[in-house]
Order: C-alpha cells, then sequence, then structure tokens
C-alpha cells in the first residue's frame, strides 16, 4: 500500500468515526499529494460527515460553536474543492447542496448566521 493510499483511509476513517475535524487537518497537511485530494474524497464527504458529527446525540454544541465549525469547513472546501461550492446560476444549488444526504444544521446555527452560511455552501436561501 503507497503512503499516499494510507493517509486517504486515514482520513476516511475519521470521517466515519465523526471524527470530521481531525480529518480536515489530515486533510490540510497531504493535500499537495495525488490520492489525497478532492478526486479521492469529495468536498460533500466533507459535509456529511461533519453536520453528522454535530447533530448527532451526546454531541451539544452552541449556535456559534456550529457556526464556526462551518465557516471552518467552507474556508477548507474553497481550497479543497472548490467546484463542489459553485452554483451555475444565482438561482441553482451547489453541487453540495444538491449532492449531500444529510439537511443544512438550521436548528444549530443561528438565524443572523443561517442565511450567510447557507448561501455560501450553495444551498436555497430560506
Amino acid at each position: 500500500m503507497r503512503i499516499n493510499d494510507s493517509l486517504s483511509k486515514l482520513t476516511l476513517r475519521n470521517m466515519c468515526a465523526g471524527q470530521t475535524e481531525r480529518a480536515i487537518e489530515i486533510a490540510w497537511r497531504n493535500m499537495g499529494l495525488t490520492s489525497c485530494d478532492a478526486s479521492v474524497i469529495p468536498g460533500v464527504a466533507f459535509f456529511d460527515s461533519l453536520v453528522r458529527s454535530v447533530t448527532s446525540p451526546g454531541q451539544a454544541r452552541s449556535p456559534l460553536q456550529v457556526t464556526q465549525i462551518l465557516g471552518n469547513l467552507f474556508f477548507f472546501l474553497k481550497v479543497w474543492d472548490p467546484a463542489t461550492l459553485q452554483c451555475s446560476t444565482t438561482t441553482s444549488l451547489s453541487t453540495l447542496a444538491s449532492c449531500a444526504t444529510v439537511p443544512f444544521p438550521d436548528n444549530l446555527i443561528s438565524p443572523s448566521s443561517r442565511i450567510k452560511l447557507r448561501a455560501a455552501f450553495g444551498f436555497a436561501v430560506e
């Protein structure tokens, strides 16, 4: 097994274990490697994993914490997988919003941040 394959597998294992923030750290450090990039682990996988993590039972987080976590994820995805955040028109959804398997965590974010974060990730602004 090549080292790059091991890094991708380690990143995925962390995501599956609900340790998305750790997975992002690994991905940041190894971003230049060809088997540790968005073609191997798409941005939507990080989004789904992170939302599952912050919405799981026993993960009580304040709206400020969830807003900060999603903000950090947004900036990571702008570098890791910018195409996943793009919308083809001002009324269309991003690839991330179209492909996410979990809903946007509206109930965990303050109303003042919700609109901005939904728009940043390419979800419909409600």
